[in-house]
């Protein structure tokens, strides 16, 4: 499989059409487990059968000696923020494919990682977990450093830095092909760094506010995913969440990240046992099949 990266595929017209748990595509049969939503999408003059995965399951293909070149968007669960003015979580890794090599009497299973869970105090967050078309995976959002821990944790895009003043920290490292890295604090102002998101860096800490999550990429559903969660500023301006489902950092309590973009969760401020970090959104898997 080739991962075909910004492959220039946004656009696409989408129109929701709820269909049978079997349909046919590419010539041949599918079936599927985990309850998919199955939809319509017309991009380019091309009809495909979308399903869309929000929980673990599986596609199959029917009997034939036929493969089929399928569009897919694997996208994992991104990291919780630090707490105690911590950093952003970065988004969960964003994996696509113009061409995915479909064979006909095969299994594919889905697994569609959750969000990093939100964290207290001054602790570091937690990563996101992966999600995967069989066994091809994109990797969790790396965790927002809290205000003791210091850099932020290494991930499909990297979190982002907690708030050590003074000190110089660094934000996770992303990814390759799959998001990009975490903000720092490279010059001790008692501020956070923006998560990573997965077509731009977080945001460097700031002398008068945290940093803000880097953007996420936009699909061929023309949706946004895998933005990177805002960092906590020191008494002063809290960093935004990303486009693309992430959270925003708050002085006291960080917003989680959307469910089902891969967004990291925003970093929780006001040092102390008040601190709360928003937790990461979870993953999504994403198959479009065309149709003939």
């Amino acid at each position: 499989m080739t991962n075909a990266g910004g492959s220039g595929l946004t656009g696409a017209k989408y129109r929701s059409l709820q269909r049978s748990r079997n349909s046919s595509s590419g010539g041949l049969s599918w079936t599927t487990t985990g309850s998919p939503t199955v939809s319509v999408a017309t991009y380019a003059g091309i009809t495909y059968d979308v399903y869309t995965y929000t929980g673990t399951g599986s596609l199959v293909a029917g009997t034939g000696n036929r493969r089929v070149l399928a569009m897919a968007l694997i996208v994992a669960g991104g990291g919780s923020g630090g707490a105690g003015y911590g950093g952003g979580g970065g988004a969960g890794g964003v994996v696509r494919y113009a061409a995915l090599n479909l064979e006909a009497n095969t299994t594919y299973d889905v697994v569609v990682g959750a969000g990093g869970a939100g964290v207290t105090s001054t602790s570091a967050g937690n990563a996101g977990s992966p999600s995967s078309v069989n066994g091809v995976t994109a990797t969790g959002g790396g965790a927002g450093g809290g205000l003791n821990t210091g850099n932020g944790g290494n991930g499909g895009s990297g979190g982002g830095s907690g708030a050590l003043n003074p000190g110089t920290i660094y934000g996770g490292s992303g990814t390759q092909y799959q998001g990009y890295a975490g903000g720092g604090n490279l010059s001790g102002t008692g501020n956070a760094g923006g998560g990573g998101g997965a077509s731009a860096a977080g945001q460097q800490a700031q002398s008068g506010n945290g940093g803000n999550g880097g953007t996420g990429y936009t699909w061929i559903d023309s949706n946004v995913y895998g933005g990177g969660g805002g960092g906590s500023g020191y008494l002063s301006s809290q960093g935004t969440g990303g486009t693309g489902g992430g959270g925003a950092a708050a002085l006291v309590t960080g917003t989680a990240g959307s469910a089902n973009s891969g967004g990291g969760g925003g970093g929780g401020g006001n040092y102390g046992t008040t601190s709360t970090s928003g937790a990461g959104g979870s993953g999504i898997v994403i198959i479009a099949i065309p149709r003939g």
